[in-house]
């Protein structure tokens, strides 16, 4: 990252909530239609460019498996372009919640996964999914992120382990695809 991003850099917790909510809506209202005809989960992660504010996505994935997507956060960057920083991750749970998994004795989350909150807890980004009734989730995990040479870095691991909940947002995702 060079130098002078330091100047206009913002954590990911400072910026406008709302604005990423409505970002990660419309990302989400593109997907969740092919995904519930599919039965496949999808997902990607939100950029931002820190002098801009301009957000993007890492081109969206489709899970190989029922009940799983891999987004690009094992990647550098979270697979985030140059010069733009993940804040935020996104994906879908096509199947009715409640419903069996492929896993003996597991059942579709209501809303994250335990695997979906520590993805979030650990790269430091808020995290949405949406249902198959259209509900959209939003997760904010209790994690401060700051830039150290260009290394995106937890601030305390301990902030890691402090529990907070889901919280259904009062926005409704497209559950057909629009003609």
């Amino acid at each position: 990252m060079p130098d002078d991003a330091d100047l206009c850099l913002d954590k990911a917790s400072d910026f406008e909530l709302a604005t990423l909510d409505r970002y990660a809506k419309a990302r989400l209202d593109e997907i969740l239609p092919e995904s519930i005809a599919t039965g496949m989960e999808k997902g990607a992660v939100i950029c931002r460019d820190p002098c801009s504010g301009k957000l993007s996505t890492t081109p969206v994935r489709t899970g190989e498996t029922k009940h799983t997507v891999a987004v690009p956060t094992y990647e550098p960057n979270c697979g985030c372009p140059e010069r733009t920083v993940p804040v935020a991750y996104y994906h879908t749970h096509p199947s009715e919640a409640g419903g069996q998994t492929a896993v003996p004795g597991a059942r579709v989350a209501s809303d994250f996964s335990d695997d979906d909150k520590d993805i979030a807890r650990d790269y430091g980004l808020i995290a949405y999914i949406a249902q198959r009734d259209g509900s959209m989730w939003r997760y904010s995990p209790p994690v401060r992120v700051f830039f150290l040479n260009g290394v995106r870095t937890l601030q305390d691991e301990s902030d890691a382990r402090q529990a907070k909940e889901p919280v259904l947002l009062n926005l409704k995702v497209a559950t057909k695809a629009k003609r």
